[in-house]
């Protein structure tokens, strides 16, 4: 039950790790992005960024359930699979 705990406590710790990673990624892609379209002056790169704008947050998204998933799972579960004596013999 200890190792299980522990298990769990550092889980959570790795995906806590990369939510702020992934956290941090995210905004500088998006602030890439925007100060990309806010310098272009073409309206089809306005257009082609923004779509990558929403793809990114799309991403974001996707990426950030599949974590949560990750917090809740990958739990340890101990369970005997046998019952018995165990007799150690040296060779003669």
């Amino acid at each position: 039950m200890a190792a299980q705990a522990d298990h769990i406590a550092e889980n959570r710790q790795l995906v806590e790790h990369r939510i702020h990673s992934l956290n941090v990624s995210h905004k500088a892609r998006c602030q890439a992005v925007q100060d990309q379209i806010n310098r272009a002056t073409n309206d089809k790169i306005v257009l082609m960024k923004q779509s990558e704008l929403t793809r990114a947050n799309a991403d974001f998204s996707e990426r950030m359930a599949q974590l949560r998933q990750f917090a809740e799972g990958g739990d340890i579960h101990a369970q005997p699979i046998l019952f018995g004596t165990l007799k150690i013999t040296t060779p003669e």
